[in-house]
Parts: structure tokens; sequence; C-alpha cells
């Protein structure tokens, strides 16, 4: 006796075809349904399948589980990156200005401006935002950190967080921001990590952390 399953947050352009493709890799399906709108046909958003088996009704529960943990885990990515680039951007524009106040002389002809254009610098290095921000990334991402630790042991703490900005498909440019450093450091830093986890010179940094 097979076994029915609510399946829920399905696009609107889902079919009762491509809902039994999506769920054909379990077993055999024995029929499937996308619940419409009685008066206007429009997909609910919502439907059912059933499988004929109740291991193959396992199977499809499972594979729902962990589409559903990986599309939690890609939109709280997205999030994550939209609040980098934020800081990002934020850490450029305030150094810039600093940088332009520093060669005014009518600026760098006083000590206590200097001063605190100095302690501006200094926080923009230890800014609690992006040790927050990295937490975040951590408590989302915990499969990918472990198995990065397991298969390179040898990382040590900021290589982890470089390589969570490459993970999340930043540029080189928005991590030299983020890192205060030059974009030419930034390269080099990549180069020397890839060189560390003897990725082959063929495959880039990025296409190799996706795999894992």
């Amino acid at each position: 006796m097979g076994k029915k399953l609510y399946v829920g947050n399905l696009p609107y352009s889902a079919t009762d075809a491509s809902l039994s493709d999506a769920f054909a890799e379990c077993g055999t399906v024995e029929s499937s349904r996308i619940i419409t709108d009685r008066e206007t046909g429009r997909s609910k958003g919502f439907g059912f399948v059933e499988m004929s088996t109740e291991a193959e009704a396992q199977k499809a529960i499972s594979m729902l589980e962990q589409e559903r943990l990986k599309n939690e885990v890609e939109l709280k990515n997205r999030k994550l990156s939209a609040k980098a680039l934020y800081l990002s951007g934020r850490n450029q524009m305030i150094e810039e200005v600093l940088s332009e106040l520093s060669e005014l002389p009518q600026v760098s002809k006083q000590e206590l401006l200097v001063n605190h254009i100095q302690t501006l610098k200094t926080h923009l290095k230890t800014d609690n935002e992006w040790d927050n921000f990295i937490t975040h990334f951590e408590e989302v991402n915990q499969n990918f950190l472990m198995t990065l630790k397991a298969k390179h042991p040898n990382l040590i703490a900021n290589d982890i967080r470089f390589l969570s900005y490459i993970y999340m498909n930043l540029s080189t440019k928005e991590i030299a921001s983020m890192l205060n450093i030059a974009p030419e450091s930034c390269r080099k830093r990549k180069e020397r990590i890839s060189a560390k986890m003897e990725i082959p010179e063929d495959i880039s940094l990025y296409d190799y952390l996706a795999t894992i």
C-alpha cells in the first residue's frame, strides 16, 4: 500500500507532471496532483504525491527534508551576502573619506584630528560587525565548515574566514574591503591558500569550495 505525501512551497508554474518527475527518483509515483483554485484554476502552491511503497515514501520524505534545509541555507546565505556587501561598501566609503581628510593641509596640521582619523581607521580593522557576520555564517554553514576543516586540517582561522567569503562568491575587491587590505594582497592570499590546499591550477578556488 502506498503513502500520500503533502508537498508545499511549490512554484506556481509546477504541474502534475513536473511534480511526478521530481519524485520519480525516489521510486514509483502512483499519483501526483497540484491543488488549484476552483475559480481561477491557478495553483495554490502545494500538492500531493503518492508513492507505491512505504519505503519509497520514506525516501521521498528524506528528500523533501534535505531540499527544505538546502533552501533555508541558500536563503540565509543570500541575506549574509547582502549584509557583507553592505559592510564592504560602507567600509570602503569611510576609508575613502578618511584618506581624503588626511590629505587636507588644514587637517594634517591638527594633531587631534589626525588622531581621531587614525582611531577610525583602526576601528575599521576591528569592527565587531565582521565578527558577528562570521558567527552567523558558521551557524548557517556548519556542514560546509566541518567538511572543509576535515579535508584541510592545516587551515588556520584566518584562512577559514577568507574561504568563507570566497564560498559566498564575493569579488576580490569586496573581500579586500572587508579585510581592509589591498586587492593585490587579497589575490596573493587566494593563491597562497589554494597552494596550501593543493588545489589544481585549472580549478578555481570558488569552484572547488562549491563541491564541498
